[in-house]
């Protein structure tokens, strides 16, 4: 529910200053009732924030992300994580490719990372215009760029638009502001970078950089 969520931010942002955030995780996700709510709530979203929690909980025990790589073609991933988006979301998303593809990753990293940021352009960006996802390959690596239209992010808010429980919309209760945090540490851990870009009238952009490996 809404108040569970709300209650579980505010928690955790009090517990977090005491004690490491995976326990304070777990506490309260024990205590608010929002775990359960998700699992008993299967739609896309859910699902979605359920994978995010439990991600962040085995990134804090673990302290990194194990990668298993094998080389394949990023547009097959992209085609089929963008077409999983458009029936969950009922949104537009149009994909669009240049250059050779391939690269050494971590498949279902790459999905996730996918996931969640269509995911994050479906929430915070205008439902009535498309969702372009781009890959271009250049020499040493790929790019994968998400672009939704919608408000500007707030300049100060991209400091820490990659930090864990932060979102660009804040008072939005599209999520736990995990996305972006999961998804940056996923490109880190492949080697590779991210950036965003976002300006009123022109939309967001978020720009990841794989090494071909």
């Amino acid at each position: 529910s809404l108040k569970a969520f709300r209650d579980l931010i505010t928690g955790l942002q009090d517990v977090a200053r005491r004690e490491p955030l995976s326990i304070a995780l777990g506490k309260m996700l024990d205590q608010s009732g929002y775990l359960q709510d998700l699992r008993e709530d299967k739609s896309e979203d859910s699902q979605n924030r359920l994978d995010n929690l439990m991600e962040l909980s085995r990134i804090q025990s673990a302290g990194s992300i194990t990668l298993q790589k094998e080389r394949t073609d990023l547009l097959g991933i992209a085609a089929r994580i963008a077409a999983e988006a458009r029936i969950a979301f009922d949104s537009d998303i149009r994909v669009e490719r240049e250059g050779e593809l391939t690269a050494a990753v971590d498949i279902t990293r790459v999905e996730q990372m996918l996931a969640n940021l269509l995911s994050n352009a479906r929430h915070h960006g205008d439902p009535a215009a498309p969702i372009l996802l781009r890959l271009e390959g250049q020499a040493d690596s790929v790019v994968i760029s998400v672009h939704n239209q919608g408000p500007e992010i707030p300049e100060p808010l991209r400091a820490t638009l990659f930090d864990a429980f932060t979102t660009s919309r804040p008072g939005s209760s599209a999520g736990l502001g995990l996305g972006l945090y999961i998804v940056s540490r996923i490109v880190q851990t492949h080697g590779g970078s991210i950036d965003v870009h976002s300006r009123a009238g022109e939309g967001t952009t978020f720009r990841v950089t794989l090494p071909r490996g």
